[in-house]
């Protein structure tokens, strides 16, 4: 039965995908039933001018091979003593008035295998998990509607710009800026609504060594 769609607003801070600090997941496995209904969160992301602002903000930048992913639900950090407004929306709130269960947000996490190395820490042959909002729980399907999941995407090559977060997951830059796919030298973004003008494993070299 084809679901109907609800908005819903996710509320991401920061630079990060899910905009909290030190997030948490417990394992959800999607339903093997199809969904009743569709949900579609919204988010705010941070937009980069140049090519040089997004190689900034990025702090691992690698090729890589997408390998499978499952859905999660992530919760807050919920301690009122942790970051500031921003970082943590939490903070300086009284624990008491705290819900955890009421801000968990369905994420998927997909495992990628590093095959180029351009920027950070992770190395040729490592297997990362990066995590993007909505996925399907309970007969509910998440959508955000910027995000391109990795599970859709047709190429097996694909080039990511993204954030490492304290949980030791990763996370794009931002969905329409951060995401690539790769045929040899060539450079195509996976949604129209990017504005960089990379176009090529070079210039991506290029921007990763500034």
């Amino acid at each position: 039965m084809k679901g109907h769609i609800r908005k819903a607003t996710v509320a991401l801070a920061a630079a990060s995908v899910l905009g909290f600090v030190g997030c948490s997941g417990s394992s959800a496995e999607p339903s093997p039933a199809d969904p009743t209904e569709t949900l579609q969160m919204s988010a705010d992301y941070p937009v980069y001018s140049t090519l040089d602002e997004a190689g900034d903000a990025a702090g691992t930048i690698v090729r890589g091979k997408f390998l499978d992913s499952r859905v999660e639900l992530l919760y807050p950090d919920t301690s009122p003593d942790s970051g500031d407004g921003l970082s943590n929306p939490q903070s300086g709130v009284p624990s008491e008035q705290i819900t955890p269960s009421d801000m968990a947000v369905v994420a998927t996490v997909s495992r990628l295998e590093v095959t180029e190395a351009l920027k950070g820490d992770a190395r040729v042959g490592d297997v990362i998990e990066v995590i993007q909002p909505g996925g399907e729980y309970e007969q509910v399907k998440y959508t955000e509607e910027k995000t391109v999941p990795l599970s859709d995407i047709s190429s097996s090559d694909i080039l990511l710009f993204l954030d490492l977060m304290p949980d030791g997951h990763y996370d794009l830059i931002n969905p329409e800026q951060g995401l690539y796919t790769v045929n040899g030298d060539a450079l195509t973004p996976v949604t129209d609504e990017n504005s960089l003008g990379l176009k090529t494993l070079a210039q991506a070299r290029e921007t990763a060594s500034k």
